[in-house]
């Protein structure tokens, strides 16, 4: 939570204090006589800055979405699993059930963003793996002839898995702070730059300094939040596999 308390609270601060300091800088430039000129380069800096901010902007959405198909596609797997278990013997159909059950109330306690909670989260999803796994190798000598049934169950249960472990270690597969840094590095620079031509050429409308401080500071934090998915307001959904139980009669309504 720092770091919202950072971009929320003191970057705005930092943002216009380099637009202030701009404008401090060139009041002293008038009172000393300096001439100061455009080079050219102030558009330039600023449609770099724009296609930095883009570029990442696009990254951050990106690995978003990439996390919201993983949870569609473990939906998908835990539909498909439960639709087939139903041709199986009452035993073996029920044992799915519960093991999804199981599942299902592990994989709602979201650990957030601590690697060790999401670590022992794993552990927890694959000792119930290891039950189910040594359930089914009992049910196939007790039966053999649901062996290939059997393999094709697991073969999916760990499909569905492995998603759900890819989607757990996304939350830290996030863009690089350093980029986020070098993107705050130059907001305060143009803020600055801003703030010396506004008070330079005698602006006393700062329309142009306070838009592109609004749209930086929006910007940079909802990048922010899309690169913190277990503790920010824009979340993988998870709706599409409460749906998947509840339409098995796993959950309450």
């Amino acid at each position: 939570m720092l770091a919202y308390f950072f971009y929320l609270i003191i970057y705005p601060l930092l943002l216009l204090l380099s637009a202030w300091l701009g404008r401090i800088t060139a009041a002293r430039s008038l009172r000393k006589g300096h001439q100061w000129k455009p080079l050219g380069l102030e558009g330039g800096l600023l449609g770099f800055y724009a296609l930095l901010v883009s570029f990442t902007l696009v990254q951050s959405g990106t690995r978003a979405h990439e996390r919201d198909e993983m949870v569609h596609a473990m939906a998908d797997d835990i539909s498909e699993i439960l639709r087939v278990a139903k041709t199986y013997d009452p035993a073996l159909h029920n044992r799915v059930k519960s093991y999804f059950v199981d599942f299902y109330n592990i994989f709602r306690e979201q650990p957030g963003a601590d690697r060790e909670r999401i670590e022992a989260q794993i552990d927890r999803i694959d000792r119930l793996d290891d039950v189910l796994d040594a359930d089914l190798q009992r049910h196939i000598a007790r039966d053999p002839s649901y062996r290939d049934r059997i393999a094709v169950l697991m073969s999916r249960t760990d499909r569905m898995e492995s998603t759900y472990y890819r989607l757990m270690h996304s939350y830290h597969r996030t863009v690089p702070r350093i980029i986020l840094m070098i993107l705050m590095l130059f907001s305060l620079f143009i803020g600055f730059l801003a703030g010396f031509m506004g008070r330079y050429y005698g602006n006393h409308i700062h329309i142009v300094t306070t838009t592109f401080a609004v749209m930086s500071i929006v910007v940079l934090n909802v990048i922010h939040d899309l690169n913190s998915p277990a503790i920010g307001y824009i979340r993988p959904d998870f709706q599409d596999i409460t749906e998947v139980m509840r339409s098995f009669h796993l959950l309450g309504r």
